[in-house]
Parts: structure tokens; C-alpha cells; sequence
């Protein structure tokens, strides 16, 4: 790698793919600055093959010399306040690795990428890279770099590099430090990748540099670096420990709700609007009997409507569900199917959690506090399912109050004051006081809530046991042969990718929808329900706009709006202005959809039926 060629062929792949990098930094006024340049590593092995054994076999040197290299075409190799960073990108597949388990002590000093969930962020700092130093007896000057290995500190010589000098006692030269920003971040296994029913894997990542601020406690990165392993302080009579961290030399945000497949893909086709959603409520959880409206209910805040912001003010686009049900209704099993759907979906169980598990919490890594991020943090631009919501302290509830209608979590502990993004999707299950319904009570002594809790959350499902002979049978003889008939029409891959292509859709309001859901809010104020607030509006306008993405169109028409407000009917706010709502049987839904028309007094509206065609 040394030889004059090679380092020829890098200074002709600079000049032909770099030079307009190679220019900013010459003619940035600030040459004592850091400068970052990005290297493709898989075009440059294109470019030539003569790199790739020390890309294999020492990375950290070649990142080194590229530096210097870089430093000497810009001619200012004289000057010693530039510093131009290397940044490899892109790297070949066969680096990339699928989880973090698969990182061992063999891979030490090699470059690779891995993808995962930041759990922990430790504070910025200021970090000596490189000082001088100068024998306290004949004042000979050397300079040391500071150890990744031995956690960033200077290895002393034995004895003073002076000739015919053999002092062991030297001081610090005042000034010749060379500082740069520093930071530790805790990553675990990706939720894409990590395993089911397994402990995740975590993994120490060393960031620099203009990287400190990019990212922070639950997003999720992708990160190329190279592996080193750091020692402990020996200590007598215990193991020497080792520690792998990855030296970041990129990293890139990838947050994301839901991510495209890569395969099984589907197309709408001759579908329906009707016939489409009939299709996606069949293909989810298909081993759950009926439910239909909760179904719906919980794709519609998969995919949420669209968030508004106007200045520093904001309109959540996230929709929030409540399962609250008796034992043995199959809330949990419900929740657990959601999260199969989403790439950044996380079940947990609100039996002994607390607020430090659900928002944030502080703990202390040697001399410095750090946060750690919890369920909701980590599923932000997700979905959180909490079951058994009502066995959380009526303290540590409140805590949750922020993250669902703002979306984040405002933290003070150990000094760190800062605010979190929590833009995430609940969904809540929690069964009731007594674990049977009392009617003479509210919701909120049911389900052993507090009442602004409550208001949050979008749709409020009621799973209701009551003995009732023809559906009892039904359901009997649907468990009875779930396990030989298992025909759906969508796989959950392909469930997977309409519910991403949902999401590339703005619908806009049209003028019939819009009167139809301000028709339908009057009539629920008019009701003189205590819990019926203008955050029902709000939550009318984001399903609607869900219930189109769903069906794939740039418009919310007259059946979104319907659709809608059958959905909301079925729930605990429902008014009763339908007997029985189905969104499977197309006749009971007709019936039910001029229903609502009819009570509207939307008779003279145009009305579109060619969807039930």
C-alpha cells in the first residue's frame, strides 16, 4: 500500500470523484478547523483492487494514511492545524453484519456496518487526541496519541527517547493538546433484526467529531466503523476483562415506522375500496375470531393521519387505541399481532413497570450520568403496545400524558435537562376494575384510569363476554377449524407493503367529508357527553385521513367519513345511530352506511356507490 503507485491511482480517484470536496476545504476561511471527506468504499475498489487487502486487514492505518495523503494534495502538509477526517461510506455486503451477536473478538481491527437501536447516550466531551510531553531531566520533546485500547489515555515510554538519556519522569508541554468532540452511545440489535424470544445484544459505539450530535437515545442508526477492543486496569487476583467497541467512522439516522418490503409486493388492482379493506381485515390476525372494528381500528393507527405543524405549534398525525375488555377476550394476543406489522414495534407489560422503563432514566457509567431510553423512546416512529396499562401507578401514568398528545418527553434528572421525540403510536389494553364490567359506573372508575388519560386515546374498544348462544357456536366451530383452514387472502408480507404504500399518501379533505364529519361532531356535542372535546374532532380528522391512505387515494371522500364514523360508532364514545356495523358483510354495511346518510341529513349530498361495485 505504501508504494508510489498506489498512492498515485488514490490521488487520481480524488481529483476525478472528490475534487468539489478538495475545493470547499481549500477555500474554507478556517484551515485550523476540523474537515470531514467521505470515502465510497465500494467505488473506490471498483475504481481499483490494489486497495482491498488493507481495507481487509488494517482499516484504522489506511484511514490514517488516507488522511495525510489528503492533507499533502491540498498542500498544506507544512501546516499542522489541518485536520481532515475520514469517513468510510458504502461499504461491500460482505461487511455488513445482520446482528450484533455475530461480532466477536475475531473481528477485531476490521471494518464492517451493523444497524441499531441507540439505548444509551452518554454526555459530550472534549477529548485530547494527541499532547506533547518533555523529559523533566535533558527537556527532549515527544509526542504521544492517546489509546483507544487503554480508554483513550497516553502510554508512557519506559524511559526518555533522548539519546544517552534513561529518565523515566516527564511533564505535560502546556498547549499542544489536540482536541476533539467526543461521545459514547449504547446500541441494541435492531428490532428489524434482532430475535424473537431472545436477550438483545448491545454494543459500545464510539462517536467524533460532527457525528456527537447526531443522533440520540431510541433512534435507530447505521453504522460503519471498526472494531477495537479496549482493557480494563488489570486488578490483582481478578480476569482481565476485554471490551469490543466500534470506532464509528460513518453513521446515518435511519428512523423509520415503516419500512418497505422487499418482497411481496401487491397492487390494489380491480380491488375496491370496500373489497381492499375487507382484504386487509381478513389477512391481520387471522386466527382471531371477528373483531373487525377493532381490526380496522388498529391498522387506521398504524398508519396514522398527517402531521401539521404551523410555527412551533404542531397537530399530532399518531392515533392512540384502548383495548379495555375481560379476561380472556384476546386483547393481548391482538397487541401482539400489531407488532408484527410495524419494524419498530414493541410489546411490554405494564406489571411492574414504571415511569423510568416507559419514558427515560438516569444512571451513572463510571464518573458520568447518562440517559437510558425506554419503551416509548425506543419506539419512537412506531408502535408501543402496553398491556395491562391499568396496573401502572396512577404517578407513573401521568408521565405518559406528554408523549401522547405532544409526542415527547421532557426530562430534568442529574443535571440533564432536554426533550426527547416520542412520536409513536399506543396502543393499550388493561381489563376492567373488578375484571367485569360494572354499567353503573363511568369509563374512568372502570377501567381505573384517570380521565385525561382517557380523552387521549383516539378509540376506546369495549370486549364485552356476554353469553350468546349463535355466537358462542361460531366461535367454537371458528376455533375448531383455524387450525386446518388457514386460507387468507394477503400474507403478512404483503400486508406489511400496503401498509407502507399507505403511507406515501396526502389525502386532502374534500368538501362532502368535511360537512359529514362536522355534521356527525355536532351531534356528539349535542349529546352533552363530558369526555367528548375538540380532541375528538381531532381524532375524526386523522382517521378519516388514515381510512383514505388505507385505500390508497389523494382524497377523503364520502365513504372515508362514513366509514369513519361507523368505526367511531362501535366504540365506548358511540352515539347510536346504527344497530349493527360490520366492515366484512357488504349488505349489513350498506345498510348501516345509509343509516348514517339518513341521520346526517346527507340525503341530498352526492353520494358516491360505485365503491360497493
Amino acid at each position: 500500500m505504501d508504494s508510489f503507485e498506489n498512492w498515485r491511482i488514490f490521488e487520481t480517484y480524488l481529483c476525478e470523484k472528490h475534487s468539489t470536496d478538495l475545493d470547499l476545504i481549500k477555500s474554507s476561511e478556517s484551515l485550523t478547523s476540523r474537515h470531514t471527506l467521505e470515502i465510497d468504499i465500494s467505488e473506490l475498489l471498483n475504481y481499483s483492487i490494489l486497495f482491498i487487502p488493507m481495507i481487509y486487514n488494517n482499516p484504522y492505518d489506511l484511514m490514517v494514511k488516507f488522511s495525510l495523503r489528503i492533507k499533502q494534495i491540498l498542500q498544506y502538509s507544512d501546516n499542522e492545524n489541518l485536520k481532515v477526517d475520514v469517513r468510510m461510506t458504502n461499504v461491500p455486503s460482505n461487511f455488513i453484519r445482520n446482528s450484533l451477536g455475530s461480532i466477536g473478538v475475531a473481528d477485531s481491527g476490521k471494518l464492517l456496518s451493523i444497524t441499531g437501536t441507540v439505548i444509551l447516550c452518554g454526555t459530550i466531551k472534549s477529548l485530547a487526541i494527541r499532547k506533547k510531553f518533555k523529559c523533566c531531566l535533558c527537556g527532549t520533546e515527544f509526542e504521544l496519541e492517546a489509546s483507544i485500547s487503554l480508554f483513550n489515555s497516553f502510554e508512557m515510554p519506559n524511559q526518555c527517547p533522548g539519546p544517552k538519556c534513561r529518565n523515566y519522569n516527564f511533564e505535560e508541554v502546556p498547549g499542544s493538546e489536540e482536541w476533539i468532540d467526543y461521545r459514547e452511545v449504547k446500541i441494541y440489535d435492531a428490532f428489524t433484526s434482532a430475535y424473537r424470544g431472545r436477550l438483545p445484544q448491545s454494543l459500545w459505539v464510539i462517536l467524533t467529531s460532527e457525528q456527537v450530535g447526531q443522533c440520540t437515545a431510541g433512534d435507530d442508526i447505521s453504522i460503519t466503523g471498526i472494531i477495537i477492543k479496549r482493557w480494563f486496569p488489570l486488578i490483582k487476583q481478578q480476569f482481565c476483562e476485554l471490551q469490543l467497541v466500534l470506532l464509528a467512522t460513518s453513521l446515518q439516522v435511519c428512523n423509520s415506522k415503516i419500512q418497505r418490503p422487499s418482497l411481496e409486493i401487491v397492487e390494489k388492482g380491480q380491488y375496491s375500496d370496500f373489497e381492499l379493506r375487507k382484504a386487509m381485515l381478513t389477512s391481520f390476525a387471522p386466527l382471531i375470531y371477528g373483531y373487525g372494528s377493532i381490526k380496522l381500528g388498529i391498522l387506521l393507527c398504524i398508519i396514522g393521519g398527517i402531521r401539521e405543524e404551523v410555527g412551533t405549534l404542531h397537530l399530532r398525525g399518531h392515533s392512540h387505541c384502548l383495548l379495555l375488555g375481560e379476561p380472556g377476550t384476546g386483547k393481548s394476543d391482538i397487541l401482539r399481532e400489531a407488532c408484527k406489522l410495524i419494524s419498530r414495534g414493541i410489546y411490554t407489560n405494564a406489571i411492574g413497570a414504571s415511569k423510568a422503563g416507559l419514558t427515560l432514566s438516569a444512571i451513572k457509567e463510571g464518573n458520568d450520568w447518562m440517559l437510558e431510553a425506554g419503551a416509548l423512546v425506543l419506539a419512537d416512529s412506531g408502535l408501543c403496545a402496553l398491556d395491562d396499562l391499568s396496573f401502572l401507578n396512577k404517578e407513573d401514568l401521568t408521565e405518559i400524558y406528554e408523549c401522547m398528545e405532544n409526542q415527547t418527553i421532557s426530562v430534568a434528572k442529574a443535571g440533564m435537562v432536554c426533550t426527547v421525540n416520542t412520536r409513536t403510536t399506543i396502543i393499550a389494553a388493561c381489563r376492567p376494575k373488578k375484571s367485569r364490567f360494572d354499567f353503573g359506573l363511568d369509563l374512568a372508575e372502570n377501567a381505573n384510569m384517570p380521565a385525561p388519560l382517557l380523552s387521549r386515546f383516539d378509540l376506546i374498544f369495549l370486549l364485552v363476554d356476554m353469553p350468546d348462544s349463535d355466537a358462542d357456536y361460531h366461535k367454537s366451530r371458528f376455533i375448531l377449524k383455524r387450525n386446518t383452514d388457514k386460507k387468507h387472502i394477503f400474507t403478512i408480507g404483503q400486508v406489511q407493503y400496503l401498509l407502507w404504500k399507505a403511507t406515501i399518501y396526502k389525502p386532502v379533505f374534500s368538501q362532502v367529508a368535511s360537512e359529514i364529519l362536522n355534521r356527525y361532531f355536532d351531534l356528539l356535542r349535542k349529546d352533552h357527553r363530558a369526555d367528548v372535546t375538540m380532541r375528538q374532532l381531532e381524532s375524526l380528522l386523522r382517521l378519516a385521513q388514515a381510512h383514505a391512505r388505507l385505500c390508497q387515494k389523494s382524497e377523503v371522500d364520502s365513504f372515508d367519513a362514513i366509514s369513519t364514523i361507523l368505526l367511531y360508532e362501535s366504540t365506548y364514545r358511540g352515539i347510536g345511530l346504527c344497530d349493527n356495523i360490520s366492515f366484512t358483510s357488504l349488505t349489513e354495511f350498506q345498510i348501516a352506511y345509509n343509516q348514517i346518510i339518513t341521520r346526517l341529513g346527507c340525503d341530498g349530498f352526492f353520494i358516491d356507490d360505485s365503491i360497493f361495485k
